[in-house]
């Protein structure tokens, strides 16, 4: 929208201008002179990350201070160290930040201290950082990790769960991660797939079953299919699936990406705009 060829939304107050962002009704990227044309223009990486932080519309002068050293994660999860060394408030968008910064399994590792440090500081979450929080672990290609989270109540993040959160890992979770879940083989503490691993254990040990019955059983997992993991998780937290969910969440590889695109389309903050552009990962 503009007005005297000038944006409105530029005009507007931030306290006005942050929630029709997170509302998607205007995209974050062009809120607030955040252009994606500088942002594909940058020449390395590090340029990219810089000019990303400095234009999203949420980098507050109280939020640069969290960035003064650096842009990784590791460089702001030890500004908050610094700074919350003395005070009990920490600024919640500066965990944004670094959730937004996150690009390795070892930034993935910072991120989920700097969650408990908020927590130990008794800073409260939104749908924000639930959001930050999957998009990051998708991003590393660790999706089970997100799963686990919200479903970890002492994290709260499935408490500020939303439908658009769910979509978002629905994209990303495959049936080998599924598959993983249903064998044990994954290493986390999923209450969702725990029951069911459980008991096919006990039917394949039970004596007196023919090859039949121990055929049955040890294939029972393989039923806990990815739509049933996501939407029971979601039925748990109180969370609604919409047509996107259930269209994610059964999608097979080939149709995933239309299907993503249609959802993405619906919700805009399912787009990764902290996804590194191809251009630059491939100098």
């Amino acid at each position: 929208v503009r007005f005297a060829g000038i944006a409105t939304h530029k005009m507007m107050h931030p306290f006005l201008r942050k929630p029709l962002c997170a509302r998607g009704l205007i995209q974050s990227r062009y809120a607030n002179g955040f252009s994606a044309r500088m942002l594909s223009e940058a020449a390395s990486i590090d340029e990219w990350q810089s000019q990303r932080i400095e234009l999203h519309p949420t980098t507050t002068d109280r939020v640069r201070k969290y960035v003064s050293k650096g842009h990784s994660a590791s460089a702001i999860f030890d500004q908050m160290l610094s700074i919350g060394e003395h005070k009990n408030k920490l600024n919640r968008e500066a965990l944004h930040l670094l959730f937004r910064s996150c690009y390795s399994p070892a930034d993935l590792e910072t991120a989920r201290a700097a969650l408990e440090l908020y927590q130990k500081k008794a800073i409260e979450i939104n749908e924000d950082t639930s959001l930050l929080f999957v998009k990051a672990c998708c991003r590393v290609g660790k999706p089970v990790e997100a799963l686990a989270s919200l479903n970890d109540p002492s994290l709260r993040l499935g408490l500020w769960s939303n439908t658009a959160c769910w979509n978002v890992l629905a994209a990303h979770l495959d049936d080998d991660h599924v598959a993983a879940l249903n064998t044990g083989s994954s290493g986390s503490d999923e209450e969702i797939a725990g029951d069911a691993v459980a008991g096919s254990e006990e039917a394949s040990a039970a004596p007196g079953q023919d090859g039949d019955d121990s055929e049955v059983a040890v294939e029972a997992p393989a039923a806990l299919t990815r739509a049933e993991v996501l939407l029971e998780a979601m039925s748990k937290l109180g969370v609604s699936p919409d047509p996107h969910t259930h269209e994610l969440s059964s999608a097979d590889a080939q149709s995933k990406a239309v299907v993503l695109t249609k959802a993405e389309a619906a919700y805009p903050l399912m787009l990764d705009e902290d996804a590194i552009p191809a251009h630059l990962l491939a100098k």
